[in-house]
């Protein structure tokens, strides 16, 4: 065996190396992209709420376009499933910020928020687990 993984994957000296992402949206070149949720805010707005979200890319590759997706819900969302809200970020670059704000309709007073970055799974990235944020009670 010659010590690959899968595509762009190595194990070498007990280490796992990604070389590269083939078959998702994010760097071909060595590095990787790693999306993390740095804040998620609301506000109301009219009838609904506007919730902010900012999100970073803390990884060393570029990020091909990813969704980000709010869902009005108690249990922490899956990846892949629809929300109640998407905004689509057409990319970001290793050590970038973005700010995206997504409106949801209709009275969401004591009900319970979350974002998801990456909601259709897009970006390969070593930390899935930080693409989350949320609960969120809705107060206003």
């Amino acid at each position: 065996m010659d010590g690959r993984l899968g595509t762009g994957v190595w194990l070498l000296a007990g280490l796992l190396v990604a070389t590269g992402c083939d078959d998702k949206g994010g760097d071909s070149g060595g590095g990787g992209a790693d999306l993390v949720v740095a804040s998620f805010i609301s506000a109301a707005q009219g009838s609904g709420h506007d919730f902010t979200v900012l999100v970073d890319n803390v990884g060393f590759g570029h990020a091909d376009a990813f969704d980000v997706t709010i869902y009005l819900q108690e249990s922490e969302p899956v990846a892949g499933l629809g929300g109640d809200a998407t905004e689509r970020v057409s990319g970001l670059g290793p050590g970038e910020t973005t700010g995206v704000t997504i409106s949801v309709d209709g009275s969401c007073t004591g009900c319970t928020a979350w974002v998801l970055v990456d909601s259709r799974d897009e970006i390969v990235e070593p930390y899935e687990d930080d693409n989350v944020s949320g609960p969120m009670t809705i107060t206003d």
